[in-house]
């Protein structure tokens, strides 16, 4: 089950935030199951931030540059997540703060298409964290559509397709296997999407968002 709640950015919102990501391009990662470089002039398939399920080495510089340009961002987030789940004492992690898929130009087509279905649960498989604190029965991805391509945006479910509208929070559990719905790239086309987790550490009652 995907939930959608509208109005969490304006469309003002959007376009500053889509000109701070362009602006941030030099600190762009590839996605490794997509791209092996990200050339933001022809083809780029990238994150913008310390992706958790890459397993790369974190970069400490990357998360200061994301909390200082997001801040923002960040506490509308934590705002909308506590009146979502009715909790308090939410956190930034601590070097995974949410960030940004980019993906840009027309080769990215038959890659996007051949992606396999996954769960958010990678954070358990991170060599720098240690999993006995993760309550797994409360994680919870988010994400909210920033630029897209002349086709609608949607996440595929397997038997069902939710899609995405321009500034909507979509929320769904960390469990659910998914992937993100195919589109037509052409040379100039972009797609950028703001996403992130929460979690529960155990044995507290304190929550944490992660990218």
């Amino acid at each position: 089950m995907i939930y959608t709640y509208q109005n969490f950015i304006s469309s003002t919102d959007i376009q500053q935030i889509r000109q701070k990501v362009y602006n941030l391009k030099d600190i762009y990662r590839p996605v490794t199951r997509l791209s092996d470089n990200c050339d933001y002039s022809s083809v780029c398939a990238c994150t913008l931030g310390n992706a958790i399920y890459a397993h790369r080495e974190i970069d400490n510089n990357i998360n200061r540059i994301m909390k200082n340009t997001f801040a923002d961002l960040y506490q509308i987030t934590i705002d909308r997540l506590k009146s979502i789940f009715n909790i308090t004492n939410v956190y930034l992690f601590d070097f995974s703060v949410p960030g940004f898929h980019v993906f840009r130009g027309k080769e990215l087509n038959e890659r996007v298409n051949n992606l396999h279905f996954h769960t958010d649960r990678s954070l358990l498989n991170h060599c720098v964290v240690d999993s006995s604190i993760v309550d797994e029965e409360f994680m919870y991805s988010f994400m909210t559509l920033i630029e897209n391509t002349n086709d609608p945006s949607y996440l595929d479910l397997e038997n069902n397709k939710h899609y995405y509208e321009h500034g909507d929070f979509n929320v769904w559990s960390a469990h659910v296997p998914h992937r993100i719905g195919a589109s037509k790239f052409g040379d100039s086309d972009s797609r950028i999407t703001y996403q992130g987790h929460i979690f529960k550490a155990k044995h507290s009652n304190c929550y944490y968002l992660y990218f």
